[in-house]
């Protein structure tokens, strides 16, 4: 019985490693893609939300976003966590679809609380 307890243990460990350690390569590897993909657009050559959503696998999770008198769409994507925050968040021009704006975790999760302040 405690072998059983020890071995479960361990693998409840290593599925929280595993989960984990998951989350944060994904995470990591698109933040590294939308950070490359903005440094190389320049002029004519923008960084389009439609650019945005074809670098990263998962679906984003469409919204609007009001600033001053203009509506914004916004996309955002998360990352299940036990511990950490894993969320970008794209804020796309009405124009063009050019992407202005990319938060990431902690900048979302400060505009969340304000807004349910």
């Amino acid at each position: 019985m405690e072998a059983a307890l020890v071995w479960g243990g361990i693998g409840a460990l290593c599925f929280v490693v595993i989960i984990e350690s998951a989350a944060m390569l994904s995470y990591n590897r698109a933040l590294k893609l939308f950070q490359e993909a903005r440094e190389g657009a320049s002029g004519a050559n923008l960084f389009t939300a439609d650019q945005a959503m074809a670098l990263v696998v998962r679906k984003p999770t469409p919204g609007t976003v009001k600033i001053g008198p203009t509506e914004h769409e916004t996309y955002e994507w998360n990352w299940f966590s036990f511990f950490k925050i894993y969320r970008i968040k794209i804020i796309v021009a009405p124009q063009n679809r050019e992407v202005l704006e990319v938060r990431t975790g902690t900048d979302i999760f400060a505009e969340d609380r304000a807004k349910s302040e």
